[in-house]
């Protein structure tokens, strides 16, 4: 569109392009805009709040917009950091001990419910890391592998990393998933989705106890709420428990969390290690690993 319809010579105003679209489609439309600017002599106007696309542009050719006591003023960054102090982009650089990089990574989970138990392995184990990893929730497995198939990983410095549930180990190797993938990929520290994890975490005389307590529920109550959800599939079962002990999914997941993991350390190191080393390894050494 931008390079058939516009004329040369012409001025072009594009507001922010890196709206719903992944951070590699981001370079890759702004490599575009750049060639076309360059066969048809454009003069390009681009507003955005992407860090990936500042990044590819000199600090000459950014431009600051700033209200100042009511007053909007206009500036030039003199250094690259202070635009991203200016937008609120300052971030703690950890993975820049590998190679002096800033490096960012995708992690690909199943469902929102392994969106929202990653999120709190991460934010518990790794504050540096944190704030560095978008999590990103999928339809299920196959969703997972059909982007670990991309062989994309070697070109790029952001990471892709696949996260199944712990039910996936077995059936990774059996039905030569592993084989397709050529990207990273790793499974969260359960033995099975994160619902059932729970709802087997629960059934047990100790934890049941531990998760009432900390919920704060009189015990007859407690009982009678995972008596009445007994019979429910375990997607519904999670809402519905959700609901009735007066929790949004994260704040449930968020108690599970904090008492699954007393008895759970040395899963969870494992897994935040091997994170870590696939967030920091180069990209090439991960392929078909």
């Amino acid at each position: 569109m931008l390079s058939q319809q516009v004329k040369e010579n012409s001025i072009v105003i594009i507001e922010e392009p890196e709206s719903y679209i992944s951070i590699h489609s981001q370079k890759k439309l702004l490599d575009f805009i750049a060639k076309t600017i360059v066969t048809k002599k454009l003069s390009v106007i681009l507003t955005t709040h992407s860090p990936f696309i500042l990044s590819q542009v000199k600090t000459d050719n950014i431009r600051i917009i700033t209200n100042i006591f009511g007053k909007m003023q206009i500036q030039t960054p003199s250094l690259s950091d202070t635009t991203d102090k200016l937008l609120g982009m300052e971030y703690r650089i950890y993975e820049k001990i590998v190679n002096n990089e800033d490096k960012i990574a995708t992690l690909f989970v199943e469902d929102y419910a392994a969106r929202l138990f990653l999120s709190c392995i991460l934010k518990n184990r790794t504050h540096e890391l944190y704030d560095k990893i978008d999590i990103v929730s999928l339809n299920g497995e196959s969703d997972i592998t059909t982007i670990l198939q991309f062989d994309i990983g070697e070109f790029m410095s952001h990471k892709l990393i696949g996260v199944y549930d712990g039910d996936m180990i077995s059936k990774v190797s059996q039905e030569k998933i592993d084989k397709k993938c050529k990207l990273p990929y790793c499974f969260l520290p359960i033995d099975e989705c994160v619902e059932i994890e729970i709802q087997n975490f629960i059934n047990l005389e100790n934890t049941y106890k531990s998760l009432q307590k900390v919920l704060n529920i009189e015990i007859s109550h407690f009982n009678s709420i995972i008596e009445a959800l007994s019979y429910e599939d375990h997607h519904d079962w999670f809402i519905e428990l959700c609901k009735n002990v007066d929790k949004t999914q994260q704040e449930l997941i968020e108690v599970f969390y904090n008492v699954w993991s007393q008895d759970n350390e040395e899963k969870i190191n494992n897994f935040v290690n091997d994170i870590k080393s696939k967030v920091l390894t180069k990209n090439k050494v991960l392929i078909n690993s």
